[in-house]
């Protein structure tokens, strides 16, 4: 599981840390939430609307 962490994870919890020692990522709702909103658009460009047809071919997109 270790190898499969994200390495801006990893310091956003050391810079949660540092703003105040009790804190946590789960203190932190909107900031983890944009990591993981950040993290899943690169997957939606790299894969799923790359040439490579993960998927099969994707005809239409919404993004927000």
């Amino acid at each position: 599981m270790s190898s499969l962490r994200w390495t801006k994870f990893d310091q956003l919890k050391e810079l949660i840390k540092n703003v105040h020692i009790n804190m946590t990522w789960k203190d932190c709702p909107i900031e983890c939430a944009t990591l993981f909103h950040s993290k899943f658009e690169k997957i939606i460009q790299k894969i799923i609307l790359s040439n490579k047809d993960v998927i099969g071919k994707v005809e239409h997109v919404i993004q927000l």
